[in-house]
């Protein structure tokens, strides 16, 4: 399962169109869609609540979602981010910029969703975050 949703949060940055800054942000919505929409499944909120719960006494959940999830992840997001770098859509280093597009997309809202303080946004509510986080990501680091 961690797998399968991971695989599907990077799907659309495997081949992202980085041809010019507005295929790019495209891109960049369809990413952050595709990764709120997994993030915040209720199936996902509960698997980090009880890799986070077990975290101590059985560490190897967390484990699998690291080397299941979140090293493809990153690996898919930096090169992604490379390939804008490498076509002139980006300025910065990939890893960083990946990071700052995580956190702009989420806004802190993960955490307050896993403590169960909040609700996941609804799919409408998905693509504004989406939206608004890669205006705000071009509008820092974009090119153009």
């Amino acid at each position: 399962m961690i797998a399968t949703r991971a695989e599907r949060m990077r799907r659309p940055a495997i081949e992202p169109d980085v041809g010019s800054r507005e295929a790019f942000a495209a891109t960049l919505r369809r990413v952050g869609v595709a990764m709120l929409e997994q993030l915040y499944d209720p199936a996902v909120v509960s698997m980090f609540r009880l890799a986070i719960a077990s975290a101590e006494d059985a560490p190897e959940l967390a484990r699998i979602m690291e080397r299941n999830a979140f090293q493809p992840n990153q690996r898919a997001m930096g090169e992604m981010m490379s390939a804008a770098i490498q076509a002139g859509v980006l300025t910065g280093e990939a890893s960083a910029l990946s990071a700052r597009f995580f956190a702009l997309l989420t806004g802190g809202a993960h955490v307050s969703i896993l403590l169960g303080i909040a609700e996941p946004p609804k799919p409408r509510e998905l693509a504004r975050h989406s939206a608004e986080a890669a205006d705000a990501f071009l509008r820092l680091h974009g090119r153009g």
